[in-house]
């Protein structure tokens, strides 16, 4: 099976964008939720200013985010 994108340039270079560097977004995403927020949490590492609580508050409430706009679904899916 192929899929095949065409996008009217200029016009659409926003969208093209987008869909090039869509996988590199979800990447950042787990990065972020299962790599920098789970190590707050889990053995206080100083990834940020957050206290381990907030980090965890942080990442629920960003995976609950995430998964109502069916995006954790593509994370758990590639990674």
């Amino acid at each position: 099976m192929k899929a095949i994108l065409e996008f009217d340039l200029p016009e659409d270079d926003l969208n093209l964008e987008l869909s090039l560097k869509g996988s590199e977004v979800i990447g950042v995403l787990f990065e972020l939720i299962n790599n920098d927020l789970r190590s707050k949490i889990k053995y206080g590492t100083d990834t940020s200013d957050l206290t381990p609580n907030e980090a965890d508050k942080f990442r629920n409430y960003l995976v609950n985010y995430l998964n109502e706009n069916g995006v954790m679904v593509l994370i758990n899916k590639y990674f």
